[in-house]
């Protein structure tokens, strides 16, 4: 049972460090799936309902960086939860046909120099 315990870790491991296919393609869901004219949309209009859904989705995936990315407790740094999404929305006028991951990953590349490395 440990043998198959270790097996399961180092096979659990392997996938996060290998987060893609052997083409470097993967599969998004949910929320971050729909393009940045969608997200606009929503935010542009005030609707707390769904911009709700598309925030819980964004700060899921910067949830996931934080356990993911070595050297890094809070990749959002200083900047709040509702920051983020703002930041998100600008980085969606820069091209509203990119999907919503893309403009997610855009806005948390730029908030990493700035990241809080280790917990206070």
């Amino acid at each position: 049972m440990r043998l198959f315990a270790a097996l399961l870790g180092l096979g659990l491991a392997s996938g996060v460090a290998s987060a893609a296919d052997a083409g470097g393609k993967f599969m998004i869901t949910g929320e971050g799936a729909a393009t940045c004219s969608v997200f606009n949309e929503v935010f542009n209009k005030g609707d707390s309902a769904g911009i709700s859904k598309f925030a819980a989705w964004a700060h899921g995936y910067a949830a996931a960086l934080n356990e993911t990315l070595n050297g890094t407790y809070n990749v959002l740094g200083a900047k709040t939860l509702d920051e983020f999404i703002v930041d998100v929305a600008l980085a969606c006028q820069t091209d509203n046909t990119q999907p919503l991951h893309d403009a997610v990953r855009a806005t948390l590349t730029a908030y990493y120099p700035d990241r809080i490395q280790v917990a206070p």
